[in-house]
């Protein structure tokens, strides 16, 4: 199942949330790491690297998908806030089924 456009990617989540959908229940397991943070004036650049590992029913576990946080993260000295936040995804054999969140 493809999605070319967001109005797709919303009617697949409104489909799981209804039922219509399944999902197989692999568990996911999220690493974050090899954090990079610089400082561009008031701002902090973050960069962390990715990556979630999926072990379905039967145990076998696989690497699902390799990303990259970009985060801009505003400095006023009394308080942070981010001010921008992509996640970059490296991976190009993500499973299809968009509607299942990681």
């Amino acid at each position: 199942m493809g999605c070319s456009a967001h109005g797709m990617v919303q009617d697949r989540v409104a489909m799981l949330a209804k039922g219509v959908l399944t999902c197989r229940r692999d568990r996911l397991l999220r690493q974050v790491g090899n954090l990079r943070v610089r400082r561009a004036g008031e701002l902090l650049r973050i960069d962390a690297g990715l990556v979630v590992y999926r072990s379905d029913e039967e145990g076998v576990s696989s690497l699902y998908m390799v990303a990259r946080y970009e985060v801009d993260v505003a400095d006023d000295g009394a308080r942070l806030a981010i001010r921008h936040m992509a996640v970059v995804v490296d991976s190009f054999g993500i499973d299809t089924m968009l509607a299942v969140p990681l």
